[in-house]
């Protein structure tokens, strides 16, 4: 799949189901199949909370369409002291999320995802983000490519923060060399 195959864009009101096949994914990261609806596996693992309520102020979410439909998604969401997240950092620090069908991982997808998502809550004036993935996931390879530090952990996984205030690019380190002629 290359970037003509897709296109990153944003969530409209009615991609909740996109959005919720995007959270199944992230939850079954290590399954190549969810074995159940997406909606199913949500409320089976507890974690229908994550995005209870969806559209309310501060909830941002960005697409990744194939002409076959949505493929992956991105969001960040605002909680509080008393309802939050795994990567919950404070309540002036949104938590993203991401998740990808695993036919289409590999292919920059997630990559272009998270730069889209970046980008909105740099223009949205958020200064940090945050996020949580279990240590031995292969997208925190990614996050760490894009400037996340871990910051906590918490059993096996990490709660990680980039700073966005006065970041510079958004590409990735790798890209970022490649841009000034350093390899």
């Amino acid at each position: 799949m290359t970037a003509s195959d897709y296109s990153i864009r944003a969530a409209r009101s009615d991609d909740l189901p996109a959005i919720q096949t995007a959270l199944a994914w992230a939850i079954a990261w290590r399954s190549a199949e969810l074995g159940a609806a997406p909606n199913q596996l949500i409320e089976r693992t507890g974690h229908a909370y994550l995005l209870a309520d969806w559209g309310r102020e501060g909830d941002v979410a960005v697409v990744a369409d194939t002409t076959a439909g949505p493929v992956g998604a991105a969001w960040y969401r605002f909680w509080t002291d008393s309802t939050h997240s795994y990567g919950y950092v404070a309540s002036d620090v949104p938590e993203l999320g991401i998740g990808l069908d695993p036919g289409a991982r590999g292919r920059g997808i997630g990559a272009s995802l998270l730069r889209t998502l970046l980008k909105r809550a740099v223009t949205a004036g958020v200064a940090r983000i945050s996020l949580s993935v279990e240590g031995d996931n292969a997208a925190m390879r990614l996050y760490e490519a894009f400037g996340f530090t871990c910051a906590e952990r918490i059993d096996d996984s990490w709660t990680m923060v980039k700073e966005l205030s006065g970041s510079g690019s958004l590409l990735p380190v790798q890209q970022r060399h490649r841009a000034d002629g350093v390899r």
